[in-house]
């Protein structure tokens, strides 16, 4: 899906604010809460992508509480796309329902929007892939060079789809929840 190449340019690249300023914010959030996953929350504003939050072993309240506080802090319109497969962001969505955000709540599983995709997973990770070819800007973070380089596609059906997370964190050794994270702000077209 992505090469070594693609990311490292990647994350060499940095723009001005005047190059982004005008774009939708967006936070993808991917929740886990206890385990071995983390829950990370990926600000993204157009081409920009900026320094990712990631939390370990910290319940659902805690997660929205840290979500609002980003809110406060970014300022304005924000769209906040919660990964809520397998239903642990449902804590998380309904707490911030609850103070007045309006998450939107993903299923990767779900069918995508875009009929050339097998499912919401493969598009968001595929239009991720796609705005880091077209010139995004990703911070380096430990470790995401690898999360983003090792999912592979494959076509079924005339889809194409993003092999299963267990698949990747079998050779992965960990969860990509960076590159999910960073994947969700990709879930609905850009305003």
């Amino acid at each position: 899906l992505l090469s070594h190449e693609e990311v490292r340019a990647a994350q060499t690249r940095h723009y001005n604010a005047p190059d982004y300023i005008w774009s939708q914010k967006r936070i993808g959030i991917d929740v886990a809460r206890f385990g071995d996953d983390r829950t990370v929350l990926f600000p993204r504003q157009g081409l920009c992508a900026f320094q990712p939050v990631e939390m370990r072993n910290v319940r659902t309240t805690e997660i929205a509480g840290r979500v609002m506080l980003a809110c406060d802090r970014w300022k304005g319109d924000i769209e906040l796309l919660v990964d809520d497969t397998g239903h642990w962001g449902h804590g998380v969505i309904d707490n911030l329902i609850a103070s007045g955000y309006a998450p939107v709540g993903l299923q990767y599983h779900a069918p995508a929007i875009d009929p050339r995709y097998g499912n919401r997973r493969a598009e968001m990770w595929f239009a991720m892939a796609e705005w880091i070819k077209r010139g995004g800007a990703i911070p380096e973070v430990p470790g995401m060079l690898a999360e983003l380089t090792t999912p592979m596609y494959f076509f079924r059906g005339g889809k194409l789809w993003i092999e299963e997370k267990d698949m990747i964190k079998a050779r992965l050794q960990r969860s990509p929840d960076f590159g999910d994270a960073l994947a969700n702000t990709f879930a609905l077209p850009e305003a």
